[in-house]
């Protein structure tokens, strides 16, 4: 008997970033260790600030195809897991609505991942971590 993948299980991408002297950081899924693109639907992402990281804190992660921004923190300094969506919308341009209330639904990422830090303090050292299927 062959075993069955899931091709719906959940995967993880996990990103170390040390800041710079300017307490910037960079940090992308292909020239990584990694050295793949991710593909699937981004389900969310986990981040660990430095204990000694500044409020000033900013973090941005991206996606190039397509080409979103997933996630957008400024001035934290606080760690947690963001379910980061994106807005539904019709086949010509509307956002969605059931009810009054606008429909929100996974980005779909297809490629690179890229992590940007900036004002994240002197050598400090974040972990991200990004979920998905």
């Amino acid at each position: 008997m062959g075993m069955i993948l899931n091709p719906n299980r959940i995967k993880s991408v996990y990103a170390t970033l040390t800041t710079d002297a300017a307490g910037d950081a960079t940090w992308n899924a292909v020239s990584s260790t990694l050295k793949h693109p991710v593909n699937g639907r981004l389900l969310a992402i986990q981040i660990d600030y430095s204990a000694t990281a500044p409020a000033t804190t900013d973090i941005t992660i991206t996606s190039d195809s397509p080409s979103d921004t997933l996630l957008q923190l400024t001035n934290k300094n606080t760690d947690g897991i963001w379910y980061p969506r994106n807005q539904v919308c019709s086949n010509n341009e509307g956002a969605l609505a059931v009810a009054g209330d606008n429909l929100w639904d996974y980005f779909i990422v297809q490629g690179n991942i890229n992590i940007t830090i900036a004002q994240g303090g002197n050598t400090k050292i974040y972990l991200v971590r990004i979920y998905y299927s």
